[in-house]
């Protein structure tokens, strides 16, 4: 199947869309109960038919009905199907598979796709009530363990460079999600509107999260190369950090990454998340 959506002709690419329009095969393949090596494959396979970016709305519409309604409903985008389970899987933390870190990577490259595709495309990824907060969740999930030194990631270094990999790409498409959008994406309002349930905390995540990347210095465990490139997503981080505090709000989370030059100490966990609480006033 990806040798048939590289090699295609454009004039019969339409027929790749079968496979997300078709009652239930994503649903199928991307059901919990399969296992994650077949997940992978089916995020790689979205991937690939993603790059045709003729077929955007198939990829982000619903399956077509197994039985043809008389009338067809109003399109309804916030909770399209497959986009649901594939932030779901994004957001699992408990997934240890050596194909983990792949099938994650496919799903950001494939929404990162999606919203290059077409200003319609970008509109559409907007609509959806979890892939913002999803990211968001999942950017907390990758850089807990560089705030908290943890010694199983500090013991490889190949995991570093490629978490920090995909710390600067989910950076990257907040940012473009969020910034590319006329007028830009109301990020706060897309905190405050995710699903309760499913985003418990989203605001303080997000805050912590976000500091953590604009203000607080790399761990000097972290080679060189990596340091550059989590430098280089500092301005984009902050960017985004600007939108959801600001004022008072903002200079309690500047402050709780600044060290007390003064008196040579940094300044103590407990005072940081007291300063992070204080600053979750959203």
């Amino acid at each position: 199947m990806e040798s048939l959506c590289w090699n295609i002709p454009e004039d019969l690419e339409e027929q790749l869309a079968v496979i997300a329009r078709s009652p239930r095969v994503l649903s199928i393949l991307l059901d919990s109960a399969q296992p994650p090596w077949l997940w992978s494959k089916c995020a790689r396979l979205l991937v690939f038919i993603s790059t045709r970016p003729n077929l955007f709305r198939s990829l982000l519409s619903y399956p077509d009905p197994e039985t043809p309604a008389r009338e067809e409903a109003p399109k309804e985008f916030t909770k399209v199907p497959h986009i649901e389970r594939l932030c779901s899987i994004l957001v699992d933390n408990n997934l240890r598979e050596p194909e983990a870190h792949s099938l994650k990577d496919s799903i950001l490259i494939f929404f990162t796709m999606l919203s290059v595709a077409h200003n319609d495309a970008l509109a559409i990824l907007l609509e959806s009530l979890t892939l913002i907060p999803s990211l968001v969740i999942y950017l907390t999930h990758l850089t807990t363990p560089f705030r908290e030194d943890d010694v199983e990631l500090m013991a490889s270094p190949s995991t570093i460079t490629s978490s920090i990999r995909a710390i600067s790409r989910t950076v990257v498409l907040l940012n473009y999600l969020v910034f590319s959008a006329e007028p830009t994406s109301n990020l706060r309002q897309k905190l405050h509107h995710a699903p309760h349930r499913q985003f418990n905390g989203i605001s303080y995540m997000f805050i912590v999260t976000f500091g953590t990347l604009s203000y607080a210095d790399p761990p000097e465990w972290v080679t060189d190369k990596d340091k550059i490139e989590l430098e280089q997503i500092r301005e984009m981080a902050r960017d985004l950090l600007d939108l959801v505090v600001e004022g008072p709000e903002g200079d309690s989370v500047y402050g709780a990454y600044q060290s007390d030059t003064d008196e040579g100490s940094v300044t103590d966990d407990e005072e940081m998340e007291a300063r992070l609480l204080d600053a979750n006033e959203l």
